[in-house]
């Protein structure tokens, strides 16, 4: 078992950065208390608690919003508001008091300054910066430990050193400072290929950094993002947002998975067909992309990778679909064998199927 480094196709994933939150705090006339803890268990029925120090009157309104943007909830209506300690707290539900899913949430503050509405939001000079190297240790094949020095979003994925990813474990999810253990099944995406107990079995964890004053709500798995969002009928977006992409800021490269809506699906599904011709001693393998999924590799290059047993065979570089590609049973051992394919597009998603084939 290995834990490496980015240095193979799916391993090569979009990197990130990040930025003070207030990289020019005296342009403001507030600034947000750092936060004691990002996380917030929400099952508690507690408070979150959030401190804005004012220094001169203003009439301002504070928010919180999604990753996205959207409004979840306002907590301080538009006022006027005199200098000193404003103290705020949020109770992890939204505008229709139901409680949110587990996310990363903001704070965001709206003023009025000479007549213009000013919104301050930490993700516009926060966030996105890479984490250049993960603490990652393998426990067991089916027990991953990885530390983080500040709260972040997780990327893990598992597969075979210089061939194919099997599974994404952990999909840029946030979480917090500190240790965390990450339990799976040591099972590819599609669940059929026990591949841990290869020799060539590997790990890689990256992240980069959440916005400052990030407020990461969890014990909430009954509902998630996507269909929160959708309940409240905010408007999608493309998932190609390369138009809105800053590369770096301050000197520091920026992540493109950063400026994603985070309500979209990151790697594609994948749809595999394995058929068998006997008489002609040939496989056909028929490869697709449900029709919803398409956007998410489509706006840019993507490739189709074929591998056996983990073990890179083929490839079409300019990836398209559906794909039809042939091979030889007959060319492997007797016995079970294992077939995957993997999507990989140029912005870092890579889709992922197997399936089990047997040479009689």
């Amino acid at each position: 078992m290995k834990i490496v480094e980015s240095r193979y196709a799916w391993l090569m994933i979009v990197m990130m950065t990040v930025f003070p939150w207030f990289a020019q705090a005296d342009s403001h006339p507030f600034v947000i208390e750092s936060f004691t803890s990002h996380t917030f268990d929400i099952a508690r029925d507690q408070q979150f608690p959030i401190m804005i120090r004012v220094a001169e009157a203003t009439e301002l309104q504070v928010d919180i919003v999604s990753p996205d943007g959207d409004l979840v909830k306002t907590l301080y209506p538009m006022q006027s508001t005199a200098a000193g300690v404003l103290k705020l707290s949020w109770n992890g539900t939204d505008m229709r008091n139901q409680p949110v899913p587990n996310e990363a949430w903001l704070p965001v503050i709206r003023y009025r300054q000479s007549g213009t509405l000013i919104s301050v939001s930490p993700q516009d000079s926060s966030g996105g910066e890479v984490i250049e190297h993960v603490p990652l240790t393998i426990e067991s094949a089916h027990r991953l430990k990885i530390n983080l020095d500040t709260p972040a979003r997780v990327l893990m994925r598992a597969g075979i050193q210089s061939g194919a990813m099997l599974r994404t474990i952990v999909n840029w999810q946030p979480k917090a400072a500190g240790a965390h253990v990450i339990q799976w099944n040591g099972r590819d995406t599609s669940d059929v290929f026990p591949f841990t107990g290869l020799e060539n079995f590997a790990v890689m964890a990256t992240a980069y950094q959440l916005p400052d004053n990030s407020i990461i709500t969890w014990r909430n798995e009954a509902k998630s993002y996507t269909h929160w969002r959708q309940s409240l009928g905010y408007p999608e977006q493309s998932a190609d947002q390369r138009a809105s992409i800053q590369e770096t800021r301050n000197g520091q490269l920026l992540s493109k998975v950063f400026f994603k809506p985070k309500y979209l699906p990151l790697d594609p599904r994948v749809q595999l067909r394995l058929k068998q011709h006997p008489e002609s001693q040939l496989a056909t393998v028929e490869v697709d992309i449900p029709q919803q999924d398409r956007g998410l590799v489509e706006e840019s290059l993507y490739e189709v990778g074929f591998f056996i047993d983990g073990e890179f065979v083929s490839e079409e570089e300019q990836g398209y679909v559906p794909f039809t590609w042939q091979f030889k049973p007959s060319n492997y051992s007797k016995g079970v064998h294992y077939l995957t394919v993997n999507i990989t597009g140029f912005d870092g998603q890579v889709g992922v199927s197997s399936v089990k084939f047997v040479n009689e």
